[in-house]
């Protein structure tokens, strides 16, 4: 009988071990990698809650510093990768959340640039001129 349960046991820890939250935002892998494929399909596609879009346009400097090269935000490694894994997040969360996507041909800025994304590097731009109104969406980098 306890031969039969060791196995069972071991498979339950390695499962349970593969499915931990790794990035602080309280969600499996499995979960965190399903919101980021959800974000990839919807590249292009305008953010639909304006909460996202007007949080990084007004925090914008702050959220770029993280994904600039080390030498130029001067920041803590540690607060850096908090700041790149926070960010990632909320922009993941932005872009999976939409439901009906829709394009815009308006001149976009760059706001933030290389989050990587189903392990592509994607930009976060936002509609000319930037304002409370503006339209943000990601967009892929080209490799």
């Amino acid at each position: 009988m306890i031969k039969q349960v060791a196995p069972l046991v071991s498979a339950i820890l390695v499962a349970a071990c593969n499915n931990t939250p790794d990035d602080g935002s309280g969600l499996t892998s499995s979960d965190r990698t399903a919101l980021e494929n959800k974000a990839a399909q919807n590249v292009g596609c305008v953010f639909e809650d304006q909460f996202y879009c007007s949080h990084i346009i007004e925090n914008r400097m702050q959220l770029s510093l993280y994904f600039a090269p080390e030498a130029l935000g001067n920041l803590d490694p540690n607060a850096r990768n908090k700041g790149m894994r926070v960010t990632k997040n909320f922009v993941v969360e932005a872009a999976s959340s939409v439901k009906q996507c829709t394009k815009t041909d308006d001149p976009a800025l760059l706001l933030i640039k290389g989050i990587e994304i189903s392990g592509a590097p994607h930009s976060v731009v936002g509609t000319s001129p930037l304002s409370a109104q503006s339209k943000c969406y990601i967009t892929r980098e080209a490799s």
